[in-house]
């Protein structure tokens, strides 16, 4: 099993069956990917959305992120530090040799809810944070052998099964993932229904009513949302002017991106600017590095920082003291 830690999220994702890292979640866009996920909160409040069912985590929290599950995560100000650990959909898949197709059910609020088996999955995610953070082949052996175990875990104990996934399945995954690949690709040009339906070769009028069936909102209020997240982004961590703002997330004028953006966040895009030199929203300088992807944006954390805010966790934690040390110090 290869896996990958990551600070900065630089790695070739390609190269490795999973990935390990931490990052401040401040807000992304309802979005699907190949890759399943385990996340565990260390600091804040989020909501987390999933196939259409919302949570609220936070601290001693956790979750999974089955392959091509529509999620979207939105955190409380200034943001939500969580521990990713990702599986390439290959390697999920041969979790499961028979020819059932099956999903992991796994959802734990923050730290109220404790029981063996869900101490010894926090536990896991903290031994793989800490040595990886050694980076040599006897830390990188014991973490490899706890991410395998976590994921042995969940398979044995959360998941469920059901009848084997049919083309028709497969089909509307891939199409899923091709509706949201051409929005995050194109959102700052002048796309519509029209535009994406002879990208996937498919007449406007189904993708319409495919659209908000599969996202539960139309292809406009979704494309709008995706254009005013990363206008967000801009707004905090640049000094673009707001005009160049506008053109880049989509926008025909500085106008119409003032109007569109005070009505979903009830504030004009320079008072939103203004926010992140106060308490209330966040200031790159202030703990890490702000940074967006194509489905949202993000805190990234130094090594140093990383280390810190493993340590403040630790002292809150709920774990299972044998595992920890038989993966930190035993081997």
């Amino acid at each position: 099993m290869a896996i990958y830690y990551n600070h900065l999220l630089q790695a070739d994702r390609n190269k490795y069956e999973s990935i390990f890292y931490t990052i401040g979640v401040i807000e992304t866009a309802s979005h699907i990917h190949h890759e399943a996920e385990m996340a565990m909160v260390q600091q804040g409040r989020l909501k987390i959305t999933i196939d259409d069912v919302s949570y609220s985590v936070s601290e001693g929290g956790m979750f999974f992120v089955n392959p091509m599950s529509v999620h979207s995560f939105e955190a409380e100000a200034p943001y939500a530090i969580l521990t990713f650990l990702g599986f390439k959909y290959n390697f999920f898949k041969n979790l499961f040799p028979s020819t059932q197709d099956h999903k992991i059910s796994f959802f734990v609020p923050d730290y109220s809810v404790t029981t063996p088996l869900i101490d010894k999955i926090r536990t896991l995610m903290f031994t793989i944070y800490k040595n990886f953070i050694f980076d040599d082949e006897r830390h990188n052996i014991a973490a490899h052998s706890a991410a395998l175990l976590i994921s042995l875990i969940l398979r044995d104990n959360f998941s469920s099964k059901s009848e084997s996934i049919d083309a028709n399945e497969t089909m509307q995954n891939n199409r899923n993932f091709r509706i949201t690949e051409y929005i995050s690709n194109n959102f700052d040009k002048d796309i519509n229904i029209h535009s994406l339906a002879e990208h996937i070769h498919l007449s406007s009028s189904y993708i319409s009513h495919y659209f908000k069936d599969t996202f539960k909102v139309s292809f406009n209020q979704y494309l709008t949302t995706f254009r005013i997240l990363n206008a967000k982004y801009l707004l905090s961590a640049t000094n673009l002017p707001i005009t160049e703002i506008a053109f880049q997330c989509g926008f025909d004028s500085s106008t119409d991106f003032s109007r569109v953006f005070k009505k979903f966040e009830g504030i004009t895009p320079s008072a939103h600017r203004k926010l992140r030199f106060n308490n209330t929203f966040f200031s790159p300088n202030d703990s890490g590095n702000v940074y967006t992807t194509r489905s949202g944006f993000y805190v990234a954390f130094s090594p140093k920082q990383h280390v810190k805010l493993l340590q403040e966790f630790l002292k809150k934690a709920s774990i299972n003291q044998e595992v920890f040390d038989f993966f930190t110090t035993n081997l």
